[in-house]
């Protein structure tokens, strides 16, 4: 899930959020988005349903002036 505050993942196991501060980059591929943080991690994010708006706001926080948390 995506909201102003960062990324929530949730599987069966754990739940992870990660703000978008600590996000360093993207990779994009022809499928799939790497969300790359700490310089160590990265999220995978398959492409093929994600609408532009989506898309677009994923790109404008990753990639818009970073504040410290």
């Amino acid at each position: 899930m995506f909201n102003d505050e960062g990324v929530s993942v949730e599987s069966d196991l754990a739940k992870s959020e990660i703000k978008w501060a600590l996000f360093d980059e993207i990779l994009k591929f022809k499928d799939l988005w790497l969300l790359i943080y700490s310089r160590s991690g990265y999220m995978t994010l398959p492409t093929s349903d994600m609408t532009e708006e989506c898309k677009l706001f994923i790109e404008q926080k990753i990639l818009s002036p970073k504040k410290i948390v």
